[in-house]
Protein backbone atom coordinates (compact mmCIF):
# COMPACT_ATOMS: atom_id res chain seq x y z
CA UNK A 1 0.00 0.00 0.00
CA UNK A 2 2.54 2.62 1.12
CA UNK A 3 4.54 1.83 -2.63
CA UNK A 4 1.60 4.18 -3.96
CA UNK A 5 2.66 6.70 -1.67
CA UNK A 6 5.13 9.49 -3.56
CA UNK A 7 5.41 12.08 -0.85
CA UNK A 8 4.41 12.66 2.76
CA UNK A 9 3.90 16.57 4.07
CA UNK A 10 4.06 16.98 7.34
CA UNK A 11 2.07 19.90 8.62
CA UNK A 12 1.62 21.58 12.41
CA UNK A 13 0.13 24.95 13.78
CA UNK A 14 2.79 27.31 14.39
CA UNK A 15 3.60 30.95 15.50
CA UNK A 16 4.24 32.81 12.17
CA UNK A 17 6.84 35.62 11.73
CA UNK A 18 3.78 38.26 12.24
CA UNK A 19 2.75 36.90 15.11
CA UNK A 20 0.17 35.21 14.70
CA UNK A 21 -1.09 31.23 14.89
CA UNK A 22 -1.13 29.61 11.33
CA UNK A 23 -0.55 26.45 9.37
CA UNK A 24 2.36 25.36 7.45
CA UNK A 25 4.04 22.65 5.57
CA UNK A 26 7.53 21.98 7.49
CA UNK A 27 8.76 19.07 5.45
CA UNK A 28 8.22 17.68 2.76
CA UNK A 29 9.71 13.96 1.70
CA UNK A 30 9.95 11.65 -0.91
CA UNK A 31 9.07 8.09 -0.11
CA UNK A 32 11.97 6.05 -2.10
CA UNK A 33 11.28 2.65 -0.88
CA UNK A 34 10.34 0.48 1.80
CA UNK A 35 13.35 -1.42 3.42
CA UNK A 36 12.46 -5.42 2.87
CA UNK A 37 13.65 -6.25 5.95
CA UNK A 38 12.80 -3.77 8.24
CA UNK A 39 9.98 -2.37 6.55
CA UNK A 40 10.78 0.71 7.61
CA UNK A 41 10.27 3.71 4.89
CA UNK A 42 13.21 5.05 3.37
CA UNK A 43 12.59 8.86 2.34
CA UNK A 44 14.28 11.65 0.83
CA UNK A 45 13.99 14.98 2.51
CA UNK A 46 12.82 17.37 -0.37
CA UNK A 47 11.37 20.25 1.12
CA UNK A 48 12.10 22.33 4.70
CA UNK A 49 10.47 25.03 6.08
CA UNK A 50 13.03 27.90 7.00
CA UNK A 51 11.09 29.35 9.81
CA UNK A 52 12.62 32.89 9.23
CA UNK A 53 11.46 33.62 5.71
CA UNK A 54 8.60 31.79 6.24
CA UNK A 55 9.03 29.32 2.58
CA UNK A 56 9.93 26.54 1.68
CA UNK A 57 13.55 25.27 1.09
CA UNK A 58 14.55 22.96 -1.51
CA UNK A 59 17.58 20.82 -0.38
CA UNK A 60 18.59 19.94 -3.97
CA UNK A 61 17.92 16.66 -4.44
CA UNK A 62 14.77 15.42 -5.67
CA UNK A 63 14.12 11.28 -6.79
CA UNK A 64 10.65 12.06 -8.70
CA UNK A 65 12.29 15.08 -10.40
CA UNK A 66 15.51 12.97 -11.01
CA UNK A 67 13.14 9.81 -12.50
CA UNK A 68 11.01 12.47 -14.72
CA UNK A 69 13.93 13.81 -16.38
CA UNK A 70 15.67 10.28 -17.27
CA UNK A 71 12.17 8.97 -18.42
CA UNK A 72 10.87 11.85 -20.04
CA UNK A 73 13.34 13.85 -21.28
CA UNK A 74 12.45 16.70 -18.84
CA UNK A 75 15.19 18.53 -17.55
CA UNK A 76 15.73 18.84 -14.05
CA UNK A 77 16.02 22.97 -14.42
CA UNK A 78 12.87 22.88 -16.86
CA UNK A 79 11.19 21.07 -13.51
CA UNK A 80 12.56 23.44 -10.93
CA UNK A 81 11.60 26.02 -13.32
CA UNK A 82 7.81 25.12 -13.53
CA UNK A 83 7.66 24.39 -9.80
CA UNK A 84 9.06 28.06 -9.20
CA UNK A 85 6.32 29.27 -11.45
CA UNK A 86 3.52 27.03 -9.60
CA UNK A 87 4.64 28.93 -6.41
CA UNK A 88 4.83 32.52 -7.92
CA UNK A 89 1.02 31.79 -8.87
CA UNK A 90 0.18 30.47 -5.98
CA UNK A 91 1.55 33.32 -3.46
CA UNK A 92 -0.28 35.94 -6.01
CA UNK A 93 -3.37 34.65 -5.68
CA UNK A 94 -2.73 34.50 -1.49
CA UNK A 95 -1.26 38.27 -1.08
CA UNK A 96 -4.21 39.36 -3.93
CA UNK A 97 -6.84 37.46 -1.55
CA UNK A 98 -8.24 35.50 -4.66
CA UNK A 99 -9.96 32.38 -3.08
CA UNK A 100 -13.16 32.09 -4.46
CA UNK A 101 -13.42 28.87 -6.64
CA UNK A 102 -14.31 30.55 -9.94
CA UNK A 103 -11.89 33.13 -9.36
CA UNK A 104 -8.88 30.24 -8.99
CA UNK A 105 -9.67 28.11 -11.54
CA UNK A 106 -9.79 31.12 -13.84
CA UNK A 107 -6.21 31.60 -13.59
CA UNK A 108 -5.33 28.08 -12.90
CA UNK A 109 -7.02 27.88 -16.22
CA UNK A 110 -5.26 30.58 -18.03
CA UNK A 111 -1.96 29.31 -16.53
CA UNK A 112 -2.05 26.13 -18.39
CA UNK A 113 -3.61 28.16 -21.78
CA UNK A 114 -1.10 30.65 -21.44
CA UNK A 115 1.62 30.93 -19.03
CA UNK A 116 3.56 33.49 -20.10
CA UNK A 117 0.31 36.07 -19.29
CA UNK A 118 0.23 35.45 -15.95
CA UNK A 119 3.83 35.10 -15.39
CA UNK A 120 3.98 38.36 -16.53
CA UNK A 121 0.71 39.86 -14.21
CA UNK A 122 2.52 38.25 -11.52
CA UNK A 123 5.86 40.36 -11.98
CA UNK A 124 4.13 43.45 -12.60
CA UNK A 125 4.31 43.31 -16.71
CA UNK A 126 0.87 44.26 -18.44
CA UNK A 127 -1.84 41.33 -18.84
CA UNK A 128 -5.14 41.07 -19.59
CA UNK A 129 -7.38 39.50 -16.98
CA UNK A 130 -8.79 35.98 -18.36
CA UNK A 131 -12.03 36.30 -19.70
CA UNK A 132 -15.00 33.92 -18.82
CA UNK A 133 -14.80 31.31 -21.27
CA UNK A 134 -10.98 30.37 -20.78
Amino acid sequence: MLKLLNLIIFQSNLRLPNGKIGRRVKVIQEIVDVDPITKELLVNKVFYRDPIADRLVFTGRSYYLEKIEEEKGIPLEKSLEEIENRRLVLEWLVKNDIRDYESVTKVIRKYYVDKNSILAKIKGKIYEEPSSSS
